[in-house]
């Protein structure tokens, strides 16, 4: 249930485990897309919308967790305090119009196949990762834990494997 329907154009989940999963879905992508766009230099900080961040503060996860705890506890239904959801929504519309599609970060996304095509190599091609599986496993076993992980994640392992120390050291 919480996979099927965990995207705001899904059906709401019936049961309480799918809603959690939904909302937190939705409340991890967007705590991160902000600090990813951040650190990208694709937008900055005091571009983040005030009317929402009055209500979300400084620290936006923990706001949004309480507010699903408090708001959910002793319910029959997962959810957050409407002033929150609001201003959940309102940031993911800023974040959609000044960063989703913002040629600067649509021009990074071009670089996404070759990352995952080389640490796919690097995996699928290493023995001592591939070590215990059956060879009619290995590829399934690659893709899984290639898709398993998180954007950063990803970017680290390709820097750890595949950028000299030299190079990553800062200036």
């Amino acid at each position: 249930d919480g996979i099927r329907n965990h995207t705001p154009d899904d059906p709401q989940p019936a049961t309480l485990e799918g809603q959690i999963v939904r909302l937190a879905d939705r409340i991890a992508y967007l705590q991160h897309d902000i600090e990813d766009a951040i650190r990208a230099g694709v937008l900055t900080q005091r571009q983040l919308p005030a009317k929402h961040l009055k209500v979300l503060g400084n620290n936006i996860l923990d706001r949004m967790v309480k507010s699903v705890i408090l708001n959910s506890r002793n319910h029959k239904t997962i959810k957050m305090d409407h002033s929150v959801q609001e201003a959940m929504d309102g940031l993911y519309d800023f974040m959609y119009r000044h960063v989703y599609t913002n040629p600067a970060a649509k021009q990074e996304e071009e670089k996404v196949p070759e990352l995952i095509h080389q640490l796919f190599r690097f995996y699928h091609y290493s023995a001592a990762f591939q070590k215990g599986f059956k060879e009619a496993d290995q590829l399934q076993h690659t893709v899984d834990f290639i898709a398993g992980m998180t954007d950063r994640y990803a970017i680290n392992k390709f820097q750890e494997l595949f950028v000299p120390d030299e190079w990553r050291k800062p200036v």
